[in-house]
């Protein structure tokens, strides 16, 4: 049996503060049911969104594909950062690397969420940057993001840490 929420649904904040997505809401159709019962396209279309925030620098769009309480842990740092954090993280990003752009992207639906890989290419004050970037990702039962664990490859930060 499912149960409505009574937050607004993903499909809702896709409609009404993401305009740009709109050929994502007729995949969305989560109504409070957990994780487990959305179909793997409704899996995607959240994922190609979040791919989408990140890509384009959206931090509103990445708060709002996020629960409030949701953490992001990092495996260079062992750190959970909150949604504040990786929004912070995701605009410095954006900063140190002007041109950043996402290739070979893969999105993959899972029981609970999805998996988004890329690589960050772009030219960073060290130099060139080439990062892969591999987020598992567990949704919430509005079709959130509720938890992530990002795996890079810390030598590749090193373009970033210059202080140019």
């Amino acid at each position: 049996m499912r149960v409505r929420s009574s937050r607004r649904t993903l499909r809702t904040i896709l409609s009404d503060d993401m305009p740009e997505s709109r050929p994502l809401t007729d995949a969305v159709v989560n109504d409070g049911a957990t994780a487990d019962a959305m179909t793997d396209d409704e899996k995607l279309a959240v994922a190609e969104a979040y791919r989408a925030a990140t890509a384009t620098n959206n931090v509103r769009w990445l708060r709002l594909l996020h629960e409030t309480d949701a953490s992001t842990w990092h495996n260079f740092d062992g750190h959970a950062a909150s949604v504040d954090e990786s929004a912070r993280a995701l605009a410095w990003l954006h900063r140190r690397v002007p041109d950043l752009r996402l290739e070979d992207v893969s999105l993959t639906a899972t029981t609970d969420g999805f998996v988004a890989r890329w690589t960050m290419i772009g030219t960073a004050p060290g130099g060139p940057l080439s990062l892969r970037s591999c987020i598992v990702v567990e949704l919430s039962s509005d079709g959130r993001v509720a938890t992530a664990a990002e795996y890079v490859d810390s030598a590749a930060l090193a373009p970033l840490r210059h202080a140019g």
